[in-house]
C-alpha cells in the first residue's frame, strides 16, 4: 500500500515536474503485486501522466467521479473544481474491486473515497 501528494500547480495539466512525480512512482511501485496505490496528485485524470500509470495499474475511480473536490469548500472559490478529479486509488490487477465510492462526509476539501477490495 502506498500513497503520496503529487506536485502542485496552478493547472492540472501535464508538465515536466508532474513527469518526474510519475516517473518516480512507477519506480517506486514497479514489480509490486498485490499493490494499492493512492493520493491527490493534482493532476487530471485525462493526462498522457496518469495514461502512463494505467499501463501498469487499474486507476479504480476511473471516469466515475465529476470531481474529487469537496464543494462545500470549494464552490465559491472558482477554478473548475466542480468538474476536476486529481485525486486517485490504483490497484495492481491481482486485486479484485468489490465496491468504489466517494463518500459525502464533510471532513476534507476533498471528497473521502472508499474502496473494498478481495486479495
Amino acid at each position: 500500500i502506498g500513497t503520496t501528494h503529487g506536485v502542485w500547480g496552478f493547472d492540472d495539466k501535464d508538465n515536466v515536474d508532474r513527469d518526474h512525480m510519475v516517473d518516480a512512482i512507477l519506480e517506486a511501485t514497479g514489480g509490486k503485486s498485490p499493490l494499492l496505490f493512492s493520493g491527490d496528485l493534482n493532476i487530471d485524470q485525462n493526462t498522457v501522466s496518469i495514461g502512463r500509470i494505467e499501463e501498469r495499474l487499474t486507476s479504480v475511480f476511473k471516469n466515475k467521479l465529476t470531481t474529487s473536490f469537496n464543494m462545500l469548500h470549494k464552490a465559491d472559490k472558482g477554478g473548475g473544481f466542480a468538474t476536476s478529479v486529481v485525486d486517485f486509488v490504483f490497484a495492481s490487477k491481482d486485486i479484485k474491486i468489490l465496491d468504489a465510492y466517494s463518500s459525502e462526509e464533510n471532513v476534507s476539501d476533498h471528497v473521502p473515497l472508499v474502496v473494498k477490495f478481495e486479495l
